[in-house]
């Protein structure tokens, strides 16, 4: 059943019985709105608020419960007033759910009527949701300090003082984006306001703050990380920041560099992120020292850290190649090393490479294969056919690439043969290989796998074929005798399966033939 049609049943009058038993009628209303609940979106709310004066108490419930988990729906701070704006609302009715239902429902009922369309109404719900302190109604008290209706506004500012306690500190955390955002959006100033709050947390209650910090969401966390900073950090409050899983959050202690400890600096220049370290670098370069620290550098697995290394040492007489492949021959630094390789453009370095070929990190590996790839094509071509079927898919897909301009006939068949006996997954990189190099030749073996058994493989065939007809236009080669009559031989074949067995609305090799003759 559609959504209008459960709405019909709701509104549908019921038949009176002398027992104290549910009518055929008020099942069927119980069922109904069961149903709005999975199916509906948050706009049926507003169909939904007249039920909740029912005569019946158990309509009345199940009718509040449906419309809890239709406002659970509402994703997007933009979306509140477009899905609650038109529910009928009156002041009357405000009275009536308060004296009613349950505080939690009140409160429910009462971030619906904070936005809607009567100002009156808003005003209203704001009020109660201030006397009520509940902290899930703070963040729609927050929402009326941009309303259009100045009364609105300072009814929402007053209400707002009653949370600015230690007992809502978490609360007022989580909403510090809030804040943040309606002011980008609705363009209001709020500056007094999320002042005095950020004095209260991180001035008044800093202490207090930080005991939650770490539990804080992302995004809150790193907006309170940025107003803590503004003051100065203590010893501690700089280890919690540089135990911090956001790297942002971990640069912020470099604002007050030079009152670091060394463990402190060393953590951050060990530290995960790149970002983080070339930051730190940066705040060395007018120390004493700073180029013999630039010499652990030369070999890290960021491409700027390393370039920042060799542009600063330039002046020194640094044999770049041997320092990467004495770094490799200890085993030390091998990503940073091998990538430093391919930086520097070392030629005949493939011998301190190769073994990496062989190593029990995957990450190694393709790094090796990349570099390697990358200095000498040919070194690595018997190591891609020997990988192409991997199931490391990263490596694979490398592999991919790299055959897609270094292929050969028996490259070419031997995935050919291998094709039909692989799993899916297999098959569809080597579709994917097989539009990567393109050209006449291979051709066919798409056309033969539009009409491959697997929908999957069918879709991804016919999606590379489209690809192939885009860009025939490009090839300015013309198909040799062999490569022609194969093409149009496999064309034919495909063509009549297509027509018969129907397997696309359109058949999507129609007219490919125009390309082949």
């Amino acid at each position: 059943m559609e959504v209008v049609e459960y709405l019909e049943i709701l509104r549908r009058q019921e038949k009176k019985t002398w027992f104290f038993r549910k009518t055929e009628d008020q099942v069927d209303k119980l069922i109904a709105l069961e149903q709005l609940a999975k199916i509906g979106s948050p706009s049926l709310i507003r169909s939904l608020i007249p039920f909740l004066k029912a005569d019946e108490e158990e309509f009345r419930n199940k009718t509040i419960q449906t419309i809890e988990v239709l406002f659970a729906k509402i994703k997007g701070k933009k979306a509140y007033y477009a899905s609650l704006k038109f529910c009928q609302i009156s002041e009357s009715d405000i009275a009536y759910f308060e004296s009613k239902f349950d505080i939690e429902t009140f409160c429910l009922l009462m971030k619906i009527g904070s936005f809607n369309k009567n100002g009156y109404i808003r005003e209203m719900a704001v009020r109660k949701l201030g006397k009520l302190k509940f902290k899930e109604g703070l963040p729609f008290i927050i929402f009326r300090l941009a309303d259009w209706v100045p009364i609105v506004r300072e009814v929402a500012k007053k209400q707002l003082k009653f949370f600015i306690k230690a007992e809502f500190q978490q609360e007022l955390i989580n909403n510090l984006s809030l804040f943040q955002w309606l002011q980008k959006v609705e363009r209001v100033d709020l500056s007094a306001i999320y002042s005095k709050i950020v004095t209260f947390l991180v001035i008044e209650n800093r202490t207090k703050v930080f005991t939650f910090f770490a539990k804080t969401r992302d995004k809150e966390r790193l907006i309170l990380a940025r107003e803590l900073s503004k003051e100065v950090l203590s010893n501690e409050e700089i280890d919690q920041f540089l135990e911090d899983k956001n790297f942002l959050i971990r640069l912020l202690v470099l604002k007050q560099f030079d009152n670091l400890a060394d463990y402190q600096k060393e953590k951050l220049l060990k530290d995960n992120s790149s970002r983080v370290r070339q930051s730190t670098l940066y705040k060395f370069r007018d120390k004493v020292g700073f180029e013999e620290l630039l010499i652990n550098f030369i070999a890290d697995k960021s491409g700027s850290i390393r370039h920042l290394a060799r542009f600063y040492l330039k002046g020194e007489s640094i044999d770049y190649k041997a320092f990467y492949i004495k770094k490799l021959q200890d085993e030390k630094d091998v990503i940073g090393s091998l990538l430093g390789l391919l930086d520097i453009e070392a030629k005949a370095c493939d011998n301190y490479i190769k073994p990496y070929l062989e190593n029990d990190r995957i990450r190694v590996i393709k790094t090796a294969f990349y570099v390697l790839s990358n200095l000498d094509p040919n070194k690595v071509f018997n190591f891609a056919k020997n990988h192409l079927f991997t199931h490391q898919v990263g490596l694979r897909n490398q592999i991919i690439k790299y055959f897609g301009e270094n292929n050969n006939e028996d490259m070419l068949k031997m995935s050919r043969n291998y094709f039909s006996e692989a799993e899916e997954e297999i098959k569809l990189s080597i579709l994917k290989l097989y539009s990567n190099i393109g050209g006449y030749s291979i051709l066919p073996d798409l056309l033969l796998e539009t009409i491959n058994e697997s929908e999957v493989i069918r879709a991804q065939a016919q999606l590379y074929v489209q690809q192939w007809k885009r860009e025939a236009i490009t090839l300015f080669s013309t198909p040799s005798k062999v490569e022609k009559e194969r093409a149009m031989k496999v064309f034919h074949f495909v063509n009549q399966e297509q027509i018969q067995k129907k397997y696309f609305t359109n058949n999507p090799i129609d007219g490919l033939d125009f390309y082949i003759k």
